[in-house]
């Protein structure tokens, strides 16, 4: 077996040939790591990081969320999205009001539409971020 336009010849040619199965595998396991849990992450070589995750509300409406792993720097975007427990509570948003590296905090606020009451809210949201590991 030879190959006319690199020079290569017999045995070199099939070493090439089998070494390109571990250069691009078809499930990327070479091109990123995964945790695929509730709270989990996909970092990949070109250092893009998405993380994710699950967050049970504090009472006071504060929450701290901490990645599973850490961001380069604080210039990844996190957003939240609210879990409706049932209780009645018609709008549901949240401030992210700090940017750590490790975590970032969410500020959640509620408004009941028919009483026009407002407070801190108390629902458990889903959180995903996207940015960069290195």
């Amino acid at each position: 077996m030879s190959d006319y336009n690199s020079g290569f010849t017999g045995d070199r040619v099939v070493e090439l040939l089998n070494m390109i199965p571990n250069l691009a595998k078809a499930d990327l396991s070479n091109a990123m790591t995964l945790s695929l849990g509730m709270n989990g992450y996909a970092k990949f070589n070109n250092g893009l990081l998405i993380q994710w995750g699950y967050k049970t509300a504090s009472s006071s409406g504060t929450n701290t969320v901490y990645t599973p792993i850490a961001f380069y720097n604080g210039a990844y975007v996190p957003i939240v999205t609210y879990r409706e427990p049932g209780n009645g509570m018609n709008i549901v948003t949240g401030l992210i009001t700090i940017i750590q590296t490790s975590y970032f905090t969410v500020r959640t606020r509620y408004t009941v539409g028919d009483s026009n009451g407002t407070g801190a809210g108390t629902n458990d949201f889903y959180w995903i971020a996207v940015g960069r590991w290195k």
